[in-house]
């Protein structure tokens, strides 16, 4: 039965996980318990949260399985995410990379249920030593945010495994392998011999995703070469490619001629200073120091090449709470560069649209860089000085720097 064999796969991934042995069940083990961020901050800490997600296991609805599929054929692959908010964007990307099969969508969120009263009882009998673990490991682990999302990673793995059956799928294509249970459900998808492929997105790996279980692994970033080689022995996979950014695929044609210099730099703001202000999570990197520093020394390197603009492409966040007023964002920006000419772009635009409108852009950590890279385009980020990020790497167009005197060569060698 699907559930006892993913009982016994949960079990061999702790004792190989408990003995320190690193192999593909012992990964997607140890994934399972990573932090999650679908908890706020306040409740992740909290022993309550463990209890109150048994007991919304417990109150998780009764349906039928209603996952319209259509006639599946040999052809057909299943597209898995998280949400049906990117599910046309998803298709379109295995269509542009050559992915021809009939794909069928479906996200985790709709494999949350039990098929029946008996299916619910039976699912909370046969995991209950797994509930008994969760509560003692619950009561020594600071942060148990991953603890709470076990067993109805479990469940959704369960339901998925029968979908697969029951449709005789046999690719999967994984997005959102952030998640917790990606690595768990691309190893149990892979022992009843389906054939998964992850899509890594653009951001780096090293953040969320050095633990990768799979067959064909997909990358969206050359810099990321860089990173499975790193992290060799938590990203396992049998094959590997590059496609490229998720969203690429919309903006391609824009770019397929070299880039033509013009007297323009580009500035992309993450809004770390508005985070700070709304309480948001910024991963410990002091976003707003680190933009604020970026900011002085453009204003100190362009102040110097006077026939240079700066062109600002704020953060979404920035123009909500300035309620898109230009005077109120230039205020904000004039503090930091009071001796160079900028302009701040506060249209709706599209960023990844407007790469050929500055020939170098200049960044504290933000994906749109990775697209401009992707795009053939000079792109800048700075002061990244993580102990895993930036790893060495020959990824052209893609500079990492620490320093205004090293800002400084880049421009001049990029414009003069």
């Amino acid at each position: 039965m699907t559930l006892f064999f993913l009982i016994l796969s949960y079990f061999k991934g702790m004792f190989f996980y408990v003995i320190g042995e690193t192999n593909r069940a012992s990964l997607s083990y140890q994934k399972l318990f990573n932090i999650s961020f679908n908890l706020p901050e306040k409740y992740r800490y909290s022993y309550k949260s463990v209890l109150s997600e048994l007991r919304k296991l417990a109150c998780i609805p009764v349906k039928l399985d209603s996952h319209e599929l259509t006639e599946s054929n040999n052809n057909s692959s299943i597209v898995y995410d998280l949400s049906d908010v990117s599910k046309k964007e998803r298709i379109h990307y295995l269509r542009f990379y050559g992915i021809e099969n009939e794909l069928v969508f479906v996200t985790s969120q709709e494999l949350v249920y039990f098929s029946s009263f008996g299916h619910k009882v039976w699912f909370l009998f046969v995991t209950f030593p797994i509930q008994i673990q969760l509560l003692i490991l619950g009561l020594f682990k600071k942060d148990i945010s991953g603890l709470s999302f076990v067993l109805k990673n479990i469940l959704i793995t369960s339901n998925f495994l029968k979908l697969s059956k029951r449709q005789k799928i046999k690719d999967v294509y994984m997005f959102g392998i952030y998640d917790m249970n990606s690595a768990f459900l691309s190893y149990s998808l892979m022992k009843k011999h389906n054939y998964v492929h992850q899509i890594t997105s653009e951001v780096p790996i090293y953040k969320w995703n050095k633990i990768i279980v799979t067959n064909e692994l997909i990358l969206c970033s050359e810099y990321q070469f860089a990173e499975i080689e790193a992290f060799k022995k938590t990203v396992v996979y049998d094959s590997c490619k590059l496609f490229g950014p998720e969203l690429y695929y919309k903006v391609a044609d824009l770019y397929q001629f070299p880039a033509v210099k013009n007297n323009k730099v580009a500035f992309y703001s993450t809004g770390g200073w508005v985070r700070n202000k709304l309480g948001n999570i910024d991963q410990g990197l002091d976003i707003e120091c680190f933009e604020e520093k970026i900011l002085n020394d453009i204003d100190d390197c362009l102040s110097e090449y006077k026939e240079l603009e700066l062109i600002i492409y704020p953060h979404p966040r920035e123009k909500v709470f300035f309620d898109h007023s230009i005077e109120l964002l230039q205020q904000h920006y004039l503090k930091f560069l009071p001796n160079c000419k900028f302009t701040i772009k506060t249209e709706n635009i599209l960023t990844d649209e407007f790469f050929n409108e500055c020939y170098l852009a200049v960044c504290f950590i933000s994906t749109v860089m990775f697209e401009r890279v992707h795009a053939k385009r000079q792109s800048v980020l700075m002061y990244q000085n993580e102990k895993e990020f930036p790893l060495k790497n020959n990824v052209d167009y893609l500079h990492f720097i620490n320093s205004k005197d090293e800002l400084k060569t880049i421009i001049k060698k990029c414009y003069f």
